[in-house]
C-alpha cells in the first residue's frame, strides 16, 4: 500500500511496507497540517485491514513536522494502545527529534535510532503512559 500526496508548497509521501506482523510507514518530506488527514487516513486503513502488532513510523526521510503532525503521532499511539499494540518512531532527523524533545514526546513515545532497532523492540516494551497530568521532561536522548 502506497499513498502519496503532492502539494504546490511542499511534498509529502508515505510508503507502507509489511514486515511479518509489523507495518512500517516511511514518511518523506514535510508533515504539516496540509498532509495530516492523508496520514491519519492511511494509518486508520492499516489498523483496520492489517491490525499490526507494531506500527513503525520511519522518520529518516521526514525533514519537517509541525504540531499537527505530532498530534497524528499521538493519535496513532492511542489507537494502537487501545488494541494492546505498539507504535514506534524510528530514525528521526535532527529537526524532528528537536520537536519531539521540545514536546517531551521523545520520552513518551517509543523512539529508536533505526528501523531495525524499532523492529527488534519487544512488543511488550514499557512505554510511559501519556497523560495531561504528567509534566513532560525535555532533557535526555533517544534510547538505543
Amino acid at each position: 500500500m502506497t499513498s502519496t500526496v503532492d502539494r504546490a508548497t511542499a511534498l509529502f509521501a508515505v510508503t507502507a511496507q509489511r514486515a511479518g506482523q509489523d507495518e512500517i510507514l516511511q514518511l518523506r518530506g514535510e508533515l504539516t497540517m496540509a498532509h495530516t488527514h492523508e496520514l491519519r487516513s492511511l494509518i486508520r486503513t492499516v489498523l483496520t485491514n492489517r491490525d499490526p502488532g507494531r506500527l513503525v513510523l520511519d522518520l529518516s526521510k521526514l525533514k519537517f513536522i509541525d504540531s499537527s503532525g505530532v498530534a497524528v503521532m499521538m493519535w496513532a499511539h492511542f489507537r494502537l494502545a487501545e488494541r494492546g499494540h505498539l507504535l514506534c518512531l524510528a530514525a528521526p532527523c535532527d529537526h524532528v527529534l528537536r520537536v519531539l524533545r521540545i514536546t517531551g514526546l521523545h520520552q513518551r513515545l517509543l523512539t529508536r535510532r533505526t528501523v531495525s532497532a524499532a523492529l527488534a523492540t519487544a512488543l511488550d516494551a514499557q512505554v510511559p503512559p501519556i497523560s495531561a497530568a504528567q509534566p513532560s521532561k525535555v532533557a535526555g536522548g533517544v534510547p538505543v
